[in-house]
Formats: structure tokens, C-alpha cells, sequence
């Protein structure tokens, strides 16, 4: 295993001290990037995520009207990834909650949001 990375890290590096080049970090890291960004855009405008879209349903506020931006990143995303690397047990409420009569997750209770059938 460490030949692995003996090996592999030059492919990375122009540095003779293994720092990696920041155009690979660039490259590496862009799809991540363009989907983050496509999700955060579909959020926005439609209150789905590409997964969402495949499937037929999008997130709202509790009355129907669209969830904010605030609502859909910062609390269903942000918060519960937080909470969840403090240790396991948010992870497994989170989880458990959509066992409830209701379905709701325990971020969709953060963020006051439900899941519906997309139009």
C-alpha cells in the first residue's frame, strides 16, 4: 500500500517536495464543483436537486410556497453535515426520523420544509 502512494504522487506534483500542483487540485476537484453548482442552481429555482429531478419530487415549505435558499442549502445541507461530524447519533436520528407517521427527516424539521411530488 505504500508503494501506492510512493507511485502515485509524483503523477500529482511538479514539486520536488510532493506539493501538489494547484492546476491538478483544480481539475480534481471540478466535478465536484460543476455539480455542487448545477444542485445549488436547480435548488434555487426549482427546489430539487438533480436526484430529486430524476425521481419526481422537490422540496417546499410546509404551506406549498417555495423553501428559500437559506432553508434548502444552509439548513438541509449545511447544519445536519456539521451536527453529523460531531458524531454518529445525529446521522442515525436523521435517518430514523422518516419512519415517523409524518416521513419528515430530522433536517427537514431544521429547516421547515417537507417533500412533495414535483408537477
Amino acid at each position: 500500500m505504500t508503494y501506492f502512494f510512493t507511485v502515485a504522487a509524483p503523477a500529482i506534483s511538479d514539486d520536488p517536495q510532493g506539493d501538489p500542483n494547484p492546476l491538478w487540485l483544480f481539475v480534481l476537484f471540478l466535478p465536484a464543483i460543476i455539480w455542487a453548482g448545477v444542485n445549488v442552481y436547480l435548488l434555487s429555482r426549482q427546489g430539487q436537486t438533480l436526484g430529486k429531478k430524476w425521481v419526481g419530487i422537490r422540496i417546499v415549505r410546509p404551506n406549498g410556497q417555495a423553501a428559500s435558499l437559506l432553508q434548502l442549502v444552509i439548513l438541509r445541507t449545511v447544519v445536519p453535515f456539521m451536527l453529523s461530524t460531531v458524531g454518529g447519533l445525529f446521522t442515525m436520528a436523521d435517518i430514523a426520523f422518516i419512519f415517523r407517521e409524518n416521513r419528515k427527516c430530522l433536517h427537514d424539521e431544521i429547516a421547515q420544509t417537507i417533500v412533495i411530488l414535483a408537477d
